[in-house]
């Protein structure tokens, strides 16, 4: 039983430090480019309304155009995106952070002994 709570653990991690990585790629993308750069067309961020519908905004533009705003301290525009934007961006930030010391317990966590 230890040994498979042990590989239950290391699988947390290296889910938990994948979600932070992707976390970290959200927000490298935000502080690349600017709402106006994702309007114009000459920044192609959101994947989503590039590939399936090229001239209309997708699902999730607002929330891209909030997270670029905010990283580039333009709060009020942000929230005028979307409400919730503060809220995930906080939450974006923790998951970030979160991936480097879930990298470090992953490593260290110690591995499961062969049944035998």
């Amino acid at each position: 039983m230890p040994g498979s709570m042990n590989a239950a653990r290391r699988v947390g991690l290296i889910v938990w430090a994948v979600y932070g990585l992707g976390a970290i790629a959200a927000l490298a993308a935000s502080f690349a480019t600017t709402p106006a750069a994702l309007d114009d067309g000459s920044a192609a961020v959101c994947l989503l309304g590039v590939v399936i519908r090229p001239h209309e905004r997708c699902a999730l533009c607002d929330m891209t155009h909030a997270f670029c705003a905010l990283s580039h301290g333009r709060w009020d525009e942000a929230v005028a995106y979307n409400r919730l934007s503060p809220g995930f961006y906080a939450g974006a930030w923790l998951l970030a952070l979160s991936a480097v010391p879930c990298t470090i317990a992953w490593r260290r966590a110690p591995r499961s002994a062969p049944p035998g």
